[in-house]
């Protein structure tokens, strides 16, 4: 595996305001679908802003990954209030207990306390079509069961591998993170009951959340670890060739370039593109590259 000396500091340099930048052109484009939406007297018209919104809830998502990793502000305090208000609450996401879940996904890769494993280890499946089908479940909220399952035994945990002191602390941030969801929820609920009508928030906010997030969320999760023989953690590293129609909808803010990130997780999302070609110049062959996640969905699906 290269090593950190390997590549230059220029990497790991968090860009002042970056993350501020992003956050609010991804707030400037949840506006713009919901003003089409609010203008709009067409079902077909308010199908394509559903899905947009649930995309653009996917982006928050993306987004708040790198807040977990401390790299949407220099500070960590302010990094964590941007990424627990305006990132992780609007889409109902506690930020300790995601923060947790995702270090433990980052540490034990491939083991059985990796916390995303559910996502990736598919040889419970016993044919293709049971594979495919619980990806199409996870757009249609077949998922909610399983992420509050997730989160509750990521809390669990933490209680029992924590000492009284870091507990209580711990317990603090939860019950902080679950103000933030509430508060955050309740302002949105106002603002679409407001313009849209009461029913709206449901229908145009928390459904998109639990299919289309969801859905995204778990198909990218599933193909950037998932491999056809099912091998050891070191060959779980992919990153992936993408489109830009591909990035839009499953891996913004170079979230392609997995296999990078895992390698060197405190490399902020905008300079990974720079460290893949630092590794590429120093022939770096501890991960694959995959031309895109479809390629490589068909390729599983085939070779089960």
């Amino acid at each position: 595996m290269i090593k950190r000396s390997q590549v230059t500091s220029e990497v790991f340099k968090l860009k002042p305001y970056r993350g501020l930048l992003d956050i609010a052109l991804l707030y400037a484009k949840l506006f713009l679908v919901l003003l089409v939406l609010f203008l709009s007297n067409s079902l077909v018209v308010n199908a394509i802003c559903f899905l947009l919104i649930g995309v653009l809830q996917y982006h928050f998502n993306v987004l708040g990954h790198d807040g977990l990793h401390y790299l949407l502000s220099e500070n960590k305090r302010v990094n964590d209030f941007l990424t627990r208000w305006f990132v992780q609450a609007p889409v109902g996401a506690p930020m300790s207990l995601m923060r947790s879940s995702h270090f433990a996904h980052h540490a034990h890769l491939g083991k059985p306390n990796d916390a995303d494993r559910q996502y990736y280890m598919v040889d419970r499946f016993d044919s293709s079509k049971r594979f495919i089908f619980w990806l199409a479940k996870s757009f249609f909220g077949g998922m909610i069961l399983e992420i509050l399952s997730k989160l509750m035994l990521i809390r669990r945990n933490n209680q029992q591998n924590n000492k009284n002191k870091r507990n209580a602390i711990a317990q603090a941030e939860l019950i902080y993170d679950v103000l933030s969801v509430f508060v955050m929820q309740i302002v949105i609920f106002m603002l679409f009951a407001y313009f849209f009508g009461f029913l709206s928030y449901f229908l145009f906010w928390c459904l998109p959340i639990v299919t289309v997030m969801f859905g995204l969320n778990v198909l990218r999760s599933c193909l950037e670890h998932v491999t056809e023989n099912n091998c050891s953690s070191e060959n779980r590293l992919f990153t992936f060739k993408s489109n830009f129609i591909e990035r839009f909808f499953l891996s913004p803010y170079n979230m392609n370039l997995h296999a990078e990130h895992h390698i060197f997780p405190s490399v902020p999302y905008y300079n990974l593109k720079l460290l893949q070609k630092q590794f590429v110049d120093q022939n770096v062959d501890s991960y694959s590259f995959e031309k895109n996640y479809i390629s490589k969905l068909v390729r599983v699906y085939r070779n089960w």
